[in-house]
């Protein structure tokens, strides 16, 4: 952990140690989360390997502001299913996200992927919520309604919070050509908006994965996501705009920069107190870092500019790797302290 400053103030540590494990066991694509208490929610899945099967779970901690537990880890899932031995529809987690609401409340997102008969898988999203303690508000609910086979597959979630105690989930149909769906939540549980589809452009325009969502110092909501179209053979950035009663205002559109060659990837989206986007994303060589500056209205106030290259090394091209889950940038804040100048006469 670091302070305002970046000086070290917790050392690297583990917060799980499997050094004692029966079995090959990882904690993966870990998400994180701080609600306004400094409490710091943490969402991951776990893998076990046993003889070529495999179990899967998602698993849930509380840390508080230096990073002590507070509560967990916590299987969520309870899965105790191994696949392909013995139980063929084990369910797989992926893509863990949460969200910390402005309520100190935390919307606990991720995917589900099981097949019920073989050939004939179902991909739907979850989601709970857990309060600053730990504890249950929203138990385990299935947000997306997928049917056997590969018509919908409902993958890749992201969640962002919103004000007034709410969430907003976005995520990807991948079935029928890949269409980006969002919907929003309130921090008991309970849907507000259930999945409603943002781009209906059908196969013309294939909408990934690699979402990120934010909303605007004005009450705006960004989306963005990778996508490829017919007529453009790359992958390229693509975002909309929502206003604060969920509404598409500006969108689907997409940035690219021609550096990136046939791939944008890993975008990640923040806000400013001027009511602006801040895009930041690579491509799949991580060859570059690139930037945009959006207003909320949805229109480019920086177009797509490359600001960092990682040079090269006595052994070749270096690389920048970044954050596969909209973590690749923040914003940072400063408090300024201004003291009144007091002159005497004497």
């Amino acid at each position: 952990m670091l302070d305002r400053n970046g000086a070290t103030t917790r050392e690297v540590g583990k917060l799980v140690d499997h050094g004692g494990a029966a079995v090959n066991t990882y904690d993966r694509s870990p998400a994180m989360a701080v609600a306004p208490n400094g409490r710091i929610g943490m969402l991951w899945y776990r893998s076990l390997y046993d003889a070529g099967n495999y179990n899967e779970n998602v698993y849930f901690t509380v840390l508080d502001s230096t990073g002590e537990i507070v509560y967990g880890p916590l299987n969520l899932t309870d899965n105790t299913g191994w696949s392909p031995g013995g139980t063929p529809d084990a369910p797989l987690f992926y893509s863990p996200r949460i969200a910390a609401t402005d309520d100190n409340r935390y919307v606990l997102v991720w995917e589900k992927r099981y097949s019920p008969t073989p050939g004939n898988p179902i991909y739907d999203v979850y989601y709970a919520v857990r309060d600053p303690q730990g504890d249950p508000i929203q138990a385990i609910a299935q947000f997306t309604t997928d049917t056997p086979g590969w018509d919908n597959s409902y993958e890749y979630p992201a969640s962002a919070p919103l004000r007034g105690g709410l969430a907003l989930l976005a995520f990807n149909r991948t079935g029928s050509g890949g269409e980006t769906y969002y919907g929003v939540m309130n921090s008991n549980g309970s849907i507000v908006k259930g999945p409603t589809n943002l781009t209906n452009d059908g196969s013309s325009v294939r909408d990934w994965d690699y979402l990120d969502a934010v909303q605007l110092s004005d009450g705006r909501i960004i989306v963005a996501w990778i996508t490829r179209s017919e007529d453009l053979p790359k992958t390229s950035i693509r975002y909309a705009i929502l206003d604060p009663a969920y509404n598409l205002v500006a969108g689907p559109t997409t940035l690219s920069h021609p550096s990136a060659g046939e791939t944008d990837r890993y975008p990640s989206v923040t806000a400013d107190s001027l009511g602006h986007a801040v895009l930041t994303w690579t491509d799949s060589w991580w060859s570059h870092l690139y930037y945009a500056l959006l207003d909320s209205a949805g229109n480019e106030v920086t177009s797509p500019m490359i600001f960092r290259t990682p040079g090269l090394s006595r052994y070749g091209t270096l690389r920048i790797i970044t954050s596969y889950q909209g973590h690749g940038n923040t914003t940072y804040s400063r408090l300024e302290l201004y003291l009144p100048l007091i002159l005497k006469d004497d």
